[in-house]
């Protein structure tokens, strides 16, 4: 294994990584409430 087959997150990945890990991620009901919730956001 070479050094170019190591990947690493970029460090904003890596703290969106932790924020999952720590049970801070949204949770949706059904594709139609997340799909509501991004057009509300933009």
């Amino acid at each position: 294994m070479s050094v170019q087959d190591i990947r690493c997150p970029m460090p904003f990945r890596r703290n969106v990584i932790a924020e999952l890990e720590a049970g801070k991620g949204k949770r949706f009901a059904d594709v139609a409430e997340l799909m509501a919730n991004l057009h509300a956001e933009h």
